[in-house]
């Protein structure tokens, strides 16, 4: 089984503008799958049996889980608008690990506006994104449930003086190298190499070697959609020298071959060897 297959995690995406109620009229429901529901404007409740019946009003996030019954709607006789994502939670912990949220309920007055383009890329990326596009839901996904985590856990949210933002950045710079330094970046910036370690976890939710590796994998899928591109220059754009090393790591990590990815991702067989 893949550690983690990024590329289905997100499900379905929408927006319904002036939703009326009509939840509670049906009793409710139990979702397959996780849900982030962003309410933009309007008020109204959330139910579920663990938090009972709340009253909620935008800015908030309501937090479905799979398998867990709820129920939420505007107000009787008013309407609210809503952005919505459908996604895989379990592929979400192990990609993102702590900051999927647990919570039923965020409210977020506070990162508002950076939620609502955390959700525009996503929806676009969904609707109307080209195949070199799509494989970039994810990192949307990630930017929302990061303002979620920040809204949620008070993290500040990531700026050019933000180490961790900074990080980031220099990983995406440097993903063509086979490794990244981060105990050089760390010194750089005046940490030690344990804590920027700790507070690169606790604020993103994996370890930088892991999002590093994250990365190159987002990226290898991005080249991937290109016809032109062979498994081999995708390897070495990626920083692994060895394409077929690259591509066991790539089966382990999505369980499809390079090759394979690629057709299923473009409908397209190019003849070469994994």
């Amino acid at each position: 089984m893949p550690d983690c297959d990024p590329t289905a995690m997100v499900i379905a995406a929408g927006n319904l503008a002036r939703k009326p109620p009509h939840m509670e009229a049906t009793g409710g429901r139990v979702m397959e799958a996780n849900v982030i529901g962003f309410v933009t404007r309007g008020r109204g409740f959330y139910e579920d049996r663990t938090v009972g019946r709340r009253q909620v009003e935008a800015p908030v996030a309501i937090c479905q889980y799979a398998g867990i019954w709820h129920c939420f709607d505007p107000a009787p006789g008013t309407v609210w608008d809503e952005l919505y994502v459908i996604y895989d939670g379990r592929a979400a912990r192990e990609c993102f690990g702590t900051i999927v949220p647990q919570v039923p309920l965020i409210h977020c007055a506070e990162n508002a506006d950076r939620l609502y383009d955390a959700f525009s890329r996503l929806h676009a990326a969904w609707f109307f994104g080209t195949p070199l596009e799509r494989p970039r839901l994810p990192y949307y996904l990630h930017e929302i449930l990061y303002e979620l985590h920040v809204a949620c856990h008070g993290t500040p949210a990531p700026d050019a003086r933000d180490p961790h933002a900074r990080l980031r950045a220099a990983m995406l710079e440097h993903i063509a190298s086979p490794e990244f330094d981060l105990a050089k970046f760390a010194w750089a910036n005046g940490l030690s190499y344990d804590t920027l370690r700790k507070q690169f976890q606790k604020a993103v939710g994996m370890s930088p070697k892991q999002y590093f590796l994250n990365l190159k994998l987002h990226r290898a899928k991005e080249l991937l959609l290109l016809p032109s591109c062979r498994i081999g220059e995708v390897s070495r754009h990626v920083g692994i020298a060895d394409p077929y090393y690259f591509s066991r790591l790539f089966r382990k990590r999505t369980g499809l071959s390079p090759r394979a990815w690629r057709r299923v991702h473009r409908g397209t067989v190019i003849d070469e060897p994994d």
